[in-house]
């Protein structure tokens, strides 16, 4: 019985380099899409490039996280192998566009938020400079109603003391010197 590929080639056929070099891709191809999946799982997004697509996810390399290119030739086998390994790239690339408009969403968010605190912290401080300067003024008034009171009372001490005078009749003999 001869040995078939999943596309229905017989496998003897193909030279021996041949199929280690798709071994070798299938299991970066494998490897990659595990770590992707990892990435994903504990939202570790940062390491993944910003705009991956299937070109993108053969081409990138990560040496820290042992990630290495593979084929692009990969991208358009058909065999079955390489087409459920193509749905589950699809499907990650999916989850990992969702998980980047998500955070740039919450980034907006967060964004936004920060302004508006900004902004109220500063009609705040307006306000505490408002009362500070208000409270300040008030102060002075009150600094001066005291002063002015301790003036009429020392003007009421002051009448006390004084005696009016009083109009002096004039005698009958007064007018007519005049």
């Amino acid at each position: 019985m001869t040995n078939t590929n999943d596309a229905g080639t017989p496998r003897a056929n193909k030279p021996a380099i041949a199929l280690k070099r798709r071994n070798d891709a299938i299991k970066k191809y494998v490897f990659k899409l595990n770590k992707l999946e990892e990435l994903l799982d504990t939202n570790a997004i940062e390491s993944i490039p910003k705009n991956m697509r299937p070109a993108t996810f053969v081409a990138w390399i990560d040496e820290t996280l042992g990630i290495e290119r593979f084929s692009r030739n990969a991208l358009y086998e058909t065999d079955v192998e390489y087409t459920a390994l193509h749905e589950k790239m699809e499907h990650l690339l999916e989850r990992l566009a969702k998980k980047r408009q998500s955070k740039s969403k919450k980034e907006s968010e967060i964004s936004n938020l920060r302004e508006q605190l900004k902004t109220a912290e500063r009609r705040i401080q307006s306000y505490v400079d408002d009362y500070t300067a208000a409270r300040a003024e008030l102060q002075e008034k009150d600094k001066e109603i005291a002063r002015l009171l301790l003036q009429l009372s020392r003007m009421k001490d002051y009448d006390q003391k004084v005696t009016p005078l009083r109009a002096a009749r004039r005698s009958h003999d007064d007018s007519d010197r005049h």
